[in-house]
């Protein structure tokens, strides 16, 4: 059994990929060893969901439900 917690990072997006890419970089830069970060997409209309992709994080794509279901 590993020792190290695990922390989930969740970032709900909705049309958010001009400061997506800034925020995620943010999270995958620390130096604690076990994070996950998962991105709810609530039906964005722009790159949200490739710019995570792009940088290996997990996508969650939801209909359009609002922030409350993200």
């Amino acid at each position: 059994m590993n020792s190290t917690p695990l922390v989930s990072v969740i970032v709900p997006s909705y049309n958010y990929a001009a400061s997506l890419e800034v925020c995620l970089r943010a999270v995958l830069d620390q130096t604690y060893p076990a994070i996950e970060v998962l991105v709810v997409d609530d039906h964005s209309t722009d790159d949200s969901a490739a710019v995570a992709r792009s940088l290996g994080v997990r996508v969650i794509a939801l209909p359009d439900n609002g922030p409350g279901a993200s």
